[in-house]
């Protein structure tokens, strides 16, 4: 299973994971990365998606979110 970080505003695919956890680093580190270059509250909406579509990997984005939030 591959998992796809994509940016829904201009429909395009950020990077391309192996595991949620990666994908929910990675997702954090673009909205910081966005937040530095233009002003602090700014944002583009991103999706983790898992590729073939269709799986449901909610529980497993959330408990990566866990996890990094208890290092």
């Amino acid at each position: 299973m591959k998992i796809i970080l994509a940016d829904t505003f201009n429909n395009s695919v950020i990077s391309c994971h192996r595991s949620v956890a990666a994908a929910v680093k990675a997702r954090d580190a673009y909205s910081r990365r966005i937040k530095r270059a233009n002003v602090q509250g700014s944002y583009i909406p991103i999706s983790i998606i898992s590729f073939p579509f269709g799986e449901d990997i909610d529980n497993d984005i959330f408990e990566a979110e866990q996890n990094l939030l208890m290092r």
